[in-house]
């Protein structure tokens, strides 16, 4: 059972972050930032890391000096300059190969840029948000927050030359190539639009949990041609049958269990994904009026009418 405390601020976040762009956010690609120092900042503090091997310098050279987007990433995620030095030294060269590839990053902006373009034009009423990439410790590929998007970078910026030999097979799952860093923001900009107001209070259920993150995927591909799940789409979709049947029984359910984060055992971690993307992609293509089919689906106030004319 959560912590009543944790709930409570769980709560109050996402009011404020629903609140924050209920209120109107950003309107034009050209206002929108996409902040890159916190990358050159990480790497300077692991350079003088690596000579000393004293923590500090990542509180004092990283975090004390990080943006916005660095403060909404360490609850859980970076923590403190000892939690990120303790993530190196487990895995130093997968670290030490990365280096060059997210210092890279921000050659990927006019693609980025693109891609909001498209956005705009898919769903007119979108509101953006600034997008920071940060180096966190493994632990969190991307998360939205009244400041913005926040990408862990570190968690895409494979190459051929990534030493992932030291990674375990969670991390060997959630790392993704570099190329996948735009469609990340624009999976992450998707969950933006779906925290209105109206969903605070909204019924929380495999179904509609399923929707959020599946939906997030399947219009992030109609933007940039690729979603970040192919890996579970291809254990999935030769399970199908299966799948299916398993998740109709138990669709209503609060409790996400073999479905998202959790462990699971003989088959790949959060096939909620999957699921919600079927169902996304077959109701798409099932109603006539493709902006209302995007607006519902953006919104997702209906989930059992989704489903229903999904035909799934």
């Amino acid at each position: 059972m959560k912590n009543t405390n944790t709930l409570f601020h769980t709560v109050i976040s996402t009011y404020i972050l629903a609140l924050f762009y209920s209120c109107g956010g950003i309107k034009n690609v050209a206002d929108v930032e996409i902040i890159t120092s916190d990358i050159d900042n990480f790497w300077e503090a692991y350079e003088q890391y690596n000579a000393s091997k004293n923590p500090h310098f990542f509180d004092t050279q990283y975090i004390e000096k990080g943006s916005d987007g660095v403060g909404g990433f360490i609850k859980l995620r970076i923590q403190n300059g000892g939690h990120l030095a303790i993530t190196i030294e487990r895995y130093p060269n997968y670290y030490k190969t990365i280096e060059t590839t997210t210092k890279g990053f921000k050659s990927y902006i006019p693609e980025i840029k693109t891609y909001l373009k498209k956005f705009k034009e898919l769903y007119p009423s979108v509101n953006f948000a600034p997008i920071y990439l940060v180096i966190g410790a493994m632990n969190a590929g991307g998360t939205t927050s009244n400041k913005g998007i926040i990408i862990g970078s570190e968690l895409y910026a494979l190459t051929d030359n990534t030493n992932t030999s030291e990674l375990t097979d969670w991390h060997k799952n959630a790392t993704k190539r570099a190329d996948y860093l735009p469609t990340i923001i624009i999976h992450e900009l998707v969950h933006i639009q779906q925290n209105t107001l109206g969903s605070i209070f909204r019924k929380r259920t495999l179904l509609s949990e399923s929707l959020k993150e599946g939906s997030a995927d399947f219009i992030s591909e109609l933007i940039t041609g690729t979603h970040i799940n192919k890996k579970l789409h291809a254990y999935a979709n030769e399970h199908k049958t299966d799948l299916i049947k398993e998740f109709k029984s138990r669709f209503d359910d609060k409790n996400y269990k073999d479905w998202f984060y959790t462990p699971t055992k003989d088959r790949p971690n959060d096939l909620g994904y999957w699921i919600g993307y079927e169902i996304s992609k077959a109701y798409y293509d099932a109603m006539e009026d493709k902006n209302e089919a995007i607006k519902n689906l953006m919104e997702s106030k209906n989930p059992k009418e989704i489903l229903e004319v999904s035909g799934l």
